[in-house]
């Protein structure tokens, strides 16, 4: 459990430099909503508690690439 905690505090640490990172020199950027996603993913992480057996749908770049092609398909 203590391994996980350690994997959200530092995905958060990570999204926060991200926030960071000066978005006005891209007004693309800045327009839109990737700010906005940050913010929310922080807050969500920062909110969420750790469950006994989580699933780790992310322990390779296969899955990972699966998953984001499940989350971004229509």
């Amino acid at each position: 459990m203590k391994d996980w905690n350690t994997h959200k505090k530092n995905i958060i640490k990570e999204l926060a430099k991200l926030e960071n990172m000066d978005w006005a020199e891209n007004d693309e950027i800045a327009d839109s909503i990737f700010p906005y996603v940050l913010i929310e993913a922080i807050n969500i992480l920062k909110n969420s508690e750790i469950i006994k057996n989580p699933k780790d749908l992310t322990n390779t770049g296969e899955k990972v690439s699966v998953l984001i092609e499940k989350l971004t398909k229509d």
